[in-house]
């Protein structure tokens, strides 16, 4: 191998170990964590606050104090200490980033480094009765759709139960 094939095999390999390490974390791989930050941002901007870590602080426990239960914006918060029986208070080292100024992907992607659950919240997607499958959902769905619609399936063990008690929902609705 001559000196010329080792220098280009040599940067070959820098080039691919430098993208490697420059890659910035996409709003796809942490959408709930973009969201937020993103929401803080505005929140303070719309209530013309400055941008301090007590500032950012106090509106991300406005944001859990008023997060839906079982949200994403409620598991974010209680990973990231937002709520009483959270473990930690992690929260406070993303308000210190946000009010230094990082960027959404930068305060990400060092929220994901001290936790990678984080990035594993995902948004839960409204099921329309009118187009889906029910056969082809899960049962944790067709709890979720009885839920959301304030009944339960009392004594139902097999997905045929839950199928046949959405599709009773589904007519009431229709009606």
């Amino acid at each position: 191998m001559t000196n010329s094939s080792r220098f280009l095999v040599v940067g070959i390999i820098l080039s691919a170990i430098m993208t490697t390490f420059s890659k910035t974390l996409q709003d796809s791989e942490c959408p709930v964590c973009f969201s937020i930050v993103q929401k803080l941002r505005e929140d303070l901007k719309k209530d013309s606050l400055p941008p301090t870590k007590e500032n950012y602080s106090t509106a991300f426990l406005h944001l859990c104090d008023t997060a839906a239960n079982d949200s994403a914006e409620s598991k974010f918060c209680y990973y990231m200490g937002g709520q009483d029986v959270s473990a930690t208070r992690t929260y406070k080292e993303m308000a210190e980033r946000l009010g230094a100024g990082l960027p959404n992907d930068k305060v990400c992607e060092l929220l994901r480094s001290r936790d990678s659950q984080i990035c594993e919240i995902k948004e839960k997607k409204p099921i329309d009765l009118n187009t889906v499958d029910l056969k082809k959902l899960k049962v944790a769905d067709l709890k979720r759709i009885l839920k959301e619609r304030g009944e339960s399936c009392d004594g139902c063990f097999e997905k045929a139960e839950f199928i046949k008690k959405v599709e009773a929902i589904k007519a009431r609705e229709e009606l």
